[in-house]
């Protein structure tokens, strides 16, 4: 289990109205804890759809809470993977949404 403090510069920050805390449910520790700005740092393109609304509880996907739009992801995302195969956490109004790529 990982915490994560998400600490902002100020309130016009995307990541502002998202909850400061984040609970990780992993089995393993990650080696690379990084920031990437969407959609450019991605491998290929990615819309919404592919990223679920985040479970503040236990740190995982609500798997019934599916995204269902075609837009796509933009600004700042935590990505918490290895190497290229990797999970995105990003700030979508007031909650977080995960995803993940390979």
């Amino acid at each position: 289990m990982y915490d994560l403090v998400v600490s902002t510069a100020s309130r016009a920050h995307p990541w502002a109205s998202c909850p400061s805390h984040i609970r990780l449910a992993l089995l393993k520790p990650f080696p690379e804890l990084r920031v990437r700005m969407l959609p450019r740092d991605l491998p290929y393109p990615m819309t919404l759809d592919d990223f679920w609304y985040f479970r503040a509880g236990d740190g995982g996907p609500e798997q019934e809470s599916r995204l269902e739009t075609a837009a796509v992801p933009h600004g700042p995302a935590i990505d918490y993977g290895v190497a290229d195969a990797g999970q995105l956490l990003l700030c979508r109004g007031k909650r977080w949404i995960v995803g993940g790529y390979h």
